[in-house]
């Protein structure tokens, strides 16, 4: 498969030749998104939020679920997108609830069932809309009109991971096309397990009897791992495994069945993205081509930004957090 070079900066009637604030997961804290949009000079306006000198904001996704207000995030970043001001893509959060709110064809149920599980992550969501007395359907039209990556100039935009191959069979499909949507939400389907590993990451079997339990309880025996690494070096599982407590699984870690998903997207791209929930208050890039801006902002770390100036390289100078407001 060849490699794809840059576009022009100008992708569509889309201009970043002024500047790109990019924003991680903000998980409905939105006074920590007003925090963080003043602290880079946008300004509120009956239109909407944005900048002076015409900068404009990329969201990595996830913008609903565990914070308080996810209602107010979604407007401000809806009319941001509509006055264009911004760009978002579709994080995984915003999948599942389009999935929550879908009902499989041909069935009652949901694409995404509504389990003691699923309906406890997606509470604060509904909540939010409830008390604003507004109609989550109109939130879930919106998103299925998220693309699942955003290539501009000499960056890549995803929520999770981005898998050359995945991206190219998906080949800019979105969930407005409602046979694509069923597809995508069917788990015996290709659409599924592409749309999973961009918007999820990839994960590794862990060692036979090695487990971890997540954040919701859940005993897991597959790992997150970072699939910008090199899939042909002995990692151990301390050091290839995001964000997961495995320090029962001894030696090395075996990536064989993931191996074809991993590795970098070349080097003349910048690729951003979250998910992850990375610790530590001070961000930094992974390399100089690879940065998550996700550290956890709904968990007790910062909301993080990392302002783009054309540059080719990623810098740590370039990256902007809030801390949680108490």
């Amino acid at each position: 498969m060849k490699e794809s070079k840059p576009s022009d900066k100008v992708t569509g009637t889309l201009n970043i030749s002024k500047g790109l604030d990019l924003i991680g997961d903000v998980h409905g804290e939105f006074s920590m998104l007003e925090s963080l949009l003043l602290e880079m000079g946008y300004m509120d306006s009956p239109d909407g939020w944005g900048h002076p000198e015409g900068r404009i904001a990329g969201f990595i996704g996830d913008l609903i679920d565990r914070g308080p207000d996810s209602y107010e995030v979604y407007r401000l970043v809806r009319k941001m997108v509509e006055r264009g001001s911004a760009v978002a893509v579709m994080g995984n959060h915003e999948l599942n609830a389009v999935f929550y709110h879908t009902r499989s064809e041909g069935s009652r149920d949901y694409l995404r069932r509504h389990t003691d599980a699923n309906c406890c992550q997606h509470k604060e969501t509904l909540d939010s809309f409830r008390e604003h007395g507004a109609d989550i359907g109109e939130f879930v039209e919106w998103v299925k009109t998220l693309p699942f990556t955003l290539e501009l100039g000499n960056l890549r935009l995803v929520h999770a991971a981005w898998i050359e191959s995945d991206i190219e069979k998906l080949g800019g499909a979105t969930l407005t096309d409602p046979n694509f949507l069923q597809r995508a939400g069917s788990k015996s389907t290709e659409e599924f397990a592409m749309v999973e590993r961009v918007l999820k990451g990839i994960e590794a079997k862990l060692p036979d009897g090695s487990f971890f339990h997540d954040h919701n309880g859940v005993r897991r025996t597959k790992a997150r791992i970072g699939w910008w690494l090199d899939p042909h070096r002995k990692w151990k599982w301390s050091e290839v495994a995001i964000g997961n407590d495995v320090e029962n699984a001894a030696g090395f870690a075996n990536l064989m069945e993931v191996s074809s998903f991993m590795g970098k997207t070349g080097d003349d791209f910048l690729t951003f993205f979250g998910h992850y929930a990375l610790e530590g208050n001070r961000p930094e890039r992974i390399s100089s081509n690879f940065a998550c801006l996700d550290f956890g902002c709904a968990k007790g770390g910062p909301l993080v930004a990392y302002r783009y100036e054309g540059e080719n390289r990623i810098r740590n100078e370039q990256f902007i957090s809030i801390a949680p407001q108490k």
